[in-house]
């Protein structure tokens, strides 16, 4: 039995902003201040797939608490959204064949994260991000060396091989899976690892991913997040990088 490599995915993935949120926000049954801690991520690829490259942006939203009613966080220009509480629903991707449309998308205008939107104690924070040296050789390509896209008669038990972009050190994620099952096989390697092993595919249809990672980024920056009366969020932290 042998498997067919429909698609091999390749990434690398600048995580441009991951902030943590003290915030108050009022309880629903009490007049205290409750704390909601909420974690926000701003991310920034280059990718492939079967059919063209890319570059987009995507988001992430989380809370350690559940919000009164929801959390929201969008771009200046609504195009990229996402969602925490309620459906935790997000925007279509955004994909662009030129990074600088995508660098245009997150720093022309102000971010909007909106806390318990809808309820009486909503809050709205705004902030600006600025973007420099993030060029296409940053986010360098990854080349799957085995399988080519399209391959068949590959073993169930390969030894995948790529080359990635030499600035980028950190960490590795591999991922196979199988196209209808479901079946897969994950790991975190080191940043210089060319080659991974993971254990017998299921026959048939499968596909693959590897994302280079890392987390010391220096060219973005974002303001810290202010309401409308210019009052800062609280015990608020911003990372550049890669992930």
């Amino acid at each position: 039995m042998y498997c067919v490599f429909l698609s091999s995915l390749r990434a690398t993935v600048a995580q441009v902003w991951r902030g943590w949120l003290i915030a108050g926000a009022v309880a629903a049954c009490s007049p205290t201040l409750a704390q909601a801690d909420v974690t926000t991520e701003i991310s920034l690829q280059r990718g492939h797939d079967f059919y063209f490259d890319f570059y987009s942006v995507s988001l992430g939203l989380s809370a350690t608490n559940p919000p009164l009613t929801f959390h929201w966080l969008e771009s200046a220009s609504g195009q990229v959204w996402r969602q925490f509480g309620d459906t935790n629903g997000a925007s279509n991707p955004l994909l662009k064949n030129n990074l600088n449309d995508i660098i245009h998308e997150c720093t022309n205008g102000l971010w909007k994260l909106y806390l318990n939107r809808g309820h009486p104690s909503e809050q709205l924070y705004q902030f600006s991000m600025s973007i420099n040296n993030l060029t296409t050789e940053t986010l360098g390509e990854v080349t799957i060396d085995f399988p080519a896209d399209g391959s068949t008669g590959v073993t169930t038990t390969p030894t995948f091989h790529w080359s990635g972009p030499s600035n980028t050190l950190s960490s590795i994620y591999a991922y196979t899976a199988h196209q209808t099952s479901g079946n897969f096989w994950s790991a975190y390697l080191p940043g210089t690892a060319t080659e991974w092993s993971p254990g017998a595919l299921t026959p048939g249809p499968n596909w693959l991913l590897v994302r280079y990672s890392r987390f010391d980024f220096p060219g973005i920056s974002f303001s810290t997040p202010t309401n409308a009366l210019g009052a800062p969020i609280s015990d608020w932290t911003g990372i550049g990088g890669f992930v």
